[in-house]
């Protein structure tokens, strides 16, 4: 009789709870609520809410992988989940959220090793993820999306503390953002081992009809990520800017792409600064420039206080593959035992590039089978 009153005791506590039953005990516009159980969450619509959902126990958990619709739709409404194991749907995203919402999700365990589903869909939001973990994922599906009846993609991600480790892309979505979101941050996080079998870890296609797009990477590291056709870490196509501060960079193949497919305003740029790349490499379907492919015709290159070493491509541009840029500045950087089966050791560059000046950089131990370690098809400033 024990023994059945204790099971009878152990289904309730593991019989999910409705979290909708949560969000109408009250009327209030903020909700706070402190979890301590298990909960289960059915397309719960939050319209003009704040709302946050933090996990007070070991066993707070959030149970949604039988859901066939996402289980939030935000509407001009914040929400917040901290400290929660969420067990997401295998049949839908996570949110979908319109009219400047904000999902955040912060120190919470996303319990799968097939990623299916973005975490947030929608038009004119915002997801933040802060201090995740994602090991041993196979990822099918982007974090971030725009609903596709959306005009002007307005979506924006950020990340922050995150870690992505010994995983994979096998989607057709890079891992970070799908082609049509706007706005991409990422800092202070980690991406080791990742293995990109068809699409990069940022967007490669152009954004469709949108005004801007900007992409900025700080206090970040990338190591040993296996880039697909063209590419692996960073992709800044049809990107009106692109920012790397104080970025590491080590055994990436073919990392950063900066490719102009339709004409830009002119205040389009591509800056660096304190970054180190060690060990670039190229693939046979990409053999130019390890750390980066640079075409635009109205975009401007700027890399100051950088290292790059033991970076080689098997044709030009050891390190950096520049064509048909309106300027190049490379300041105080320094670059040592880079190597080129082609021409320049370190960079190759069109002679259609309109300015470029080299300033105080210091050059050891390159060498190129073609010309130079600097393949000079422009005029060389030296300060």
């Amino acid at each position: 009789m024990i023994l059945f009153y204790l099971s009878i005791l152990s289904y309730i506590a593991a019989t999910p709870l409705n979290l909708q039953d949560v969000f109408d005990e009250g009327s209030d516009q903020t909700v706070h609520v402190g979890l301590t159980r298990q909960y289960s969450a059915k397309s719960i619509k939050l319209e003009t809410r704040n709302a946050t959902l933090i996990g007070m126990a070991s066993d707070a958990r959030l149970d949604l992988e039988a859901q066939p619709s996402p289980a939030f739709h935000l509407v001009n409404s914040t929400l917040k989940l901290a400290n929660l194991k969420i067990v997401p749907s295998l049949l839908s995203p996570f949110a979908e959220a319109v009219d400047h919402s904000h999902l955040t999700i912060e120190q919470c365990t996303y319990a799968t090793l097939h990623f299916t589903h973005p975490i947030l869909v929608g038009d004119q939001s915002t997801l933040v993820l802060s201090s995740m973990t994602f090991d041993l994922v196979t990822f099918h599906s982007s974090l971030i999306a725009q609903v596709q009846t959306a005009i002007n993609p307005t979506l924006s991600i950020s990340l922050h503390f995150c870690s992505f480790t010994n995983s994979a892309v096998a989607a057709q979505s890079p891992i970070v953002a799908g082609s049509d979101v706007a706005g991409i941050s990422i800092s202070d996080s980690t991406f080791l081992n990742i293995s990109c079998h068809s699409q990069p870890v940022m967007p490669l296609e152009p954004v469709n009809s949108a005004s801007y797009r900007h992409v900025e990477i700080v206090d970040s590291r990338f190591n040993t990520v296996e880039g697909p056709l063209a590419g692996g870490v960073v992709f800044g196509v049809q990107a009106h800017s692109l920012h790397l501060r104080s970025v590491k960079m080590s055994d990436c193949s073919n990392a950063v792409h900066f490719w102009e497919r339709v004409p830009f305003p002119a205040s389009t740029a591509m800056t660096m600064s304190r970054c180190s790349v060690t060990q670039a490499t190229t693939t046979a379907f990409q053999p130019n420039g390890s750390f980066l492919f640079f075409v635009g015709s109205t975009v401007s290159l700027n890399i100051t206080s950088c290292s790059f070493s033991h970076c080689t491509a098997r044709q030009s541009g050891g390190c950096v593959w520049v064509t048909t840029s309106e300027s190049i500045d490379l300041f105080r950087c320094r670059v040592s035992n880079c190597s080129a089966g082609g021409n320049g050791g370190f960079l190759c560059c069109s002679e259609s590039t309109t300015n470029a000046s080299l300033r105080n950089n210091s050059f050891s131990s390159c060498s190129a089978e073609g010309k130079t370690t600097i393949d000079r098809h422009f005029t060389i400033h030296h300060d």
